[in-house]
């Protein structure tokens, strides 16, 4: 789904990628509407198997012409993502193995959590990306113990993007916790 400001009855997506494909997706008819109606703002979006991970520029086109760029993640074909949002509570949290991605986005005064299973001495790293792909989100990251002792937060690592490095000291379970610092 395609959000901002002037970004109304979107026609297409185009970017900067070779092969790639945004069909805009419709309602199902009904019997009161007998036409074709798109639903909101949303694309499906098709990347090429061939694509290398890393960062491609997306514009948008409508009723207001053409936007201005914004950036799109492309993330190895392997990688696991967690596209749901975080619980907000931490007993609630998805599990996010070392090495997965999760997307989401900030709802405000709220952090989103997510349960990471840690090896006693196996070094593990958390960025939020934000700023970097253009958000205009303040990311704070949280991590904690089971018991809510919080171990670390970071902001403004890479701009006003965060990074923990953590080393846990047993195995166990952490909670990392993301939110807009806004």
């Amino acid at each position: 789904e395609v959000n901002g400001v002037n970004l109304d009855a979107l026609e297409s997506l185009e970017a900067t990628l070779p092969g790639w494909k945004a069909e805009r997706q419709w309602r199902a008819e009904t019997r009161f509407r007998k036409h074709r109606a798109p639903e909101g703002n949303r694309f499906r979006v098709s990347i090429p198997e061939t694509a290398e991970p890393g960062i491609c520029e997306v514009r948008a086109t409508g009723f207001y012409g053409r936007s201005n760029t914004r950036f799109f993640r492309i993330l190895p074909r392997d990688t696991e993502v967690l596209t749901g949002e975080g619980a907000h509570d931490p007993g609630g949290a998805p599990g996010l193995s070392i090495g997965g991605h999760a997307r989401g986005r900030f709802d405000e005064g709220k952090v989103d959590w997510y349960r990471i299973e840690a090896k006693k001495g196996e070094r593990f790293f958390a960025f939020c990306e934000a700023e970097g792909i253009d958000s205009a989100g303040d990311a704070e990251l949280v991590l904690a113990d089971s018991s809510g002792t919080i171990l670390e937060t970071s902001r403004d690592y890479r701009l006003r993007d965060p990074l923990l490095d953590f080393q846990p000291e047993d195995d166990g379970a952490v909670f990392l916790g993301v939110h807009d610092y806004a």
